[in-house]
């Protein structure tokens, strides 16, 4: 068996040393490799639980952006129920107020408007007679809501007042209408001439008749000497001519 020389041995150490290290060599790449891919896993986990967290806080974020302006809406809202609580309480003070002046009011109204339709009454007795029915029954109708406690007293007093003004209004207007009139034991369908309240005259329908209401007998008398002035009165009513002085039985004033 030849021996090797110093040189040849020196070759045979080194391919063993070669052939031993690839191994080793081959190991710790591995082992960096798996160590590299651990901890990538790792940042991956971590990346993923910093991206949980911070949708979470997005999401408190959010959700508490969404709580406050809820609040900020609230406050307003009540803000606004606080002004219009303040505006309906002084609404009922003013209510309390104007009930406490309106009791006190109707105890003086009621007496009041009770004497005035007394007093109507009595007027419309004493006055020339004119449409008797029609005045009387409008008083009978105000005596009757007097005693109606479902009427309120403000009702109660604008009727007062309407059917007072009707009244006034009469000494200022003049009217034609149809009624019947008593003359002695008789009595006659006429074209009454109401001229204010300072005459009543009367024509029947074919003209033959003439008379007029006198306040000092108190009673209704023919006179034909005014036939043609109240024929005329009666066409200035009716508004078939054009408003025209007229001649017509008037008493005088008394004391």
């Amino acid at each position: 068996m030849k021996r090797l020389t110093s040189g040849a041995r020196i070759c045979v150490l080194l391919a063993a040393m070669t052939a031993l290290a690839a191994p080793a060599a081959a190991q710790s790449v591995d082992s960096v490799i798996n160590a590299e891919n651990t901890r990538l896993q790792r940042q991956v986990q971590s990346q993923t639980r910093i991206d949980r967290i911070v949708s979470q806080t997005r999401s408190i974020t959010d959700e508490f952006r969404a709580v406050n302006k809820e609040i900020d809406g609230l406050n307003i809202y009540n803000q606004l129920l606080e002004a219009q609580v303040a505006r309906q309480q002084q609404k009922l003070d003013e209510i309390e107020s104007s009930m406490s002046r309106a009791t006190m009011i109707n105890r003086q109204v009621l007496p009041l408007i009770t004497r005035m339709t007394a007093a109507l009454r009595t007027s419309v007795s004493v006055d020339i007679p004119f449409l008797m029915s029609e005045r009387m029954e409008r008083i009978e109708n105000l005596e009757a809501i007097m005693d109606d406690p479902d009427v309120s007293a403000a009702e109660k007093f604008r009727k007062t007042m309407e059917a007072y003004q009707i009244e006034i209004d009469y000494g200022r207007t003049i009217e034609a209408y149809t009624d019947l009139v008593q003359i002695g034991d008789k009595e006659f369908e006429v074209d009454f001439l109401r001229i204010g309240r300072i005459a009543l005259l009367f024509q029947n329908a074919d003209g033959s008749m003439t008379g007029w209401y006198n306040p000092t007998t108190e009673a209704f008398e023919e006179n034909n000497a005014y036939r043609v002035e109240v024929e005329k009165g009666l066409q200035v009513a009716t508004k078939q001519i054009a408003p025209e002085l007229i001649r017509i039985p008037v008493v005088g004033p008394e004391a």
